[in-house]
């Protein structure tokens, strides 16, 4: 690290933003047109731009030109400032990283006067090691102030106020496109998701081979849960947020809201549980050998190898739909967003629980489908697998 002081802050930092090939992270609390511009117009080169600035006056012409942006690659998170929210804060932060090989911490804003007229003391981070670590501060800072902005409220009977949420763009009149049968009951669930996509690399210790990969999970608030998940993934990566403020008309009498709310406490946890998971997963035994022949060893990498490169945060609304046919009764679940169907299990017609319809195994008498649970094997020699019903 290198620090310097004086009045050209920019001839350190410009330059690097110019020339940037995949990223571009900038936290400053103010932010001059011309640089909003040079940041918008590198995002039009696909390059990654994250911002994270505050709704102060000065602003304004920046912030207008941001909500017009249409780009997937731009993000930007806005600190509201409310007078009326004694526990409000200020990012006064100014964190600077250009791809993953150079950042700038320090007190300079991305306006002219921070960057060529006020004498300003910065920190020049050069090698990977010191990147990573002001990048995993960054996330960490991004993930805390998504969590501000993200709210479920009740405004009345039958509305809901949803901030920093995917949009609901399919609705129960859709679903004669996905479903096959009579809907006999609807729910729309409101389920809070961290997502994350990171990489890792590392060196099994006494041994001439590394260990490296990459990939996204998906965190439930609701559960505490991290796993593999396209279809979530896909809205992380795919799909804007937005605030949305949903109300049922008169023929929606027929469903339910309900509300998950998300029992991760802050970024800093669900950070912590996805390190943990990654750790987790890539731990395996492998064989040393010695003179008097092969051991194995436990093998769990460090969490300092693990790079969590982005981190969300959002509300997921999810229908669950339960039909019937002349089949049997079925569950699905369908992603609001997009109306993709995440899964679907039949009842099981003697006990009512849910199954993957290849679970269920066909009664020998009358050809009912049921879960092994509700079978019973009868007969010494020809036997036979008979149901509840047909059992008595």
């Amino acid at each position: 690290m290198r620090t310097i002081s004086g009045t050209d802050s920019g001839t350190y930092l410009m330059p690097k933003i110019e020339s940037a090939r995949t990223r571009i992270w900038v936290c400053s609390p103010w932010i001059g047109e011309e640089y909003a511009k040079k940041l918008v117009q590198l995002n039009n080169g696909n390059v990654e731009v994250r911002i994270i600035t505050s709704n102060v006056d000065y602003n304004l012409p920046i912030l207008s030109i941001f909500k017009s942006i249409t780009n997937r690659n731009f993000y930007y998170t806005i600190l509201e400032q409310n007078p009326d929210d004694k526990s409000r804060v200020f990012v006064h932060s100014k964190i600077y990283i250009v791809d993953d090989s150079f950042a700038i911490t320090g007190s300079a804003n991305l306006t002219f006067s921070g960057m060529n007229k006020n004498v300003e003391t910065i920190n020049l981070h050069e090698n990977y090691e010191e990147v990573q670590k002001i990048e995993r501060e960054f996330m960490k800072l991004w993930m805390d102030l998504e969590h501000k902005k993200t709210d479920i409220s009740n405004v009345g009977l039958d509305v809901v106020n949803i901030k920093n949420s995917f949009p609901i763009s399919f609705y129960p009149k859709d679903f004669s496109n996905k479903i096959n049968g009579k809907i006999k009951k609807i729910e729309l669930i409101l389920k809070p998701y961290s997502y994350c996509e990171y990489s890792y690399h590392g060196t099994i210790p006494n041994a001439k081979s590394n260990f490296d990969g990459k990939g996204n999970l998906v965190l439930s608030g609701e559960n505490k849960i991290v796993f593999s998940d396209n279809n979530i993934s896909d809205l992380f990566m795919n799909y804007e947020k937005k605030d949305i403020i949903y109300k049922k008309n008169s023929q929606e009498s027929d469903w339910v809201f309900t509300i998950k709310e998300s029992k991760i406490s802050n970024s800093r946890e669900a950070w912590a549980l996805f390190v943990d998971y990654i750790v987790d997963k890539n731990s395996f035994t492998y064989f040393k050998t010695y003179r008097s022949g092969s051991y194995p060893r436990k093998f769990v990498p460090r969490k300092g190898d693990v790079n969590i490169i982005k981190i969300d945060y959002s509300i997921v609304p999810t229908w669950i739909v339960d039909y019937y046919n002349d089949l049997a009764t079925y569950q699905s679940i369908i992603l609001g967003t997009n109306g993709k169907i995440i899964s679907t299990q039949v009842y099981c017609p003697d006990c009512g629980q849910k199954y993957l319809d290849s679970s269920l195994i066909a009664c020998d008498i009358c050809g009912k489908k049921v879960c092994p649970r509700c079978l019973t094997e009868k007969g010494l020699i020809f036997k036979k697998k008979i149901c509840r019903t047909c059992s008595h």
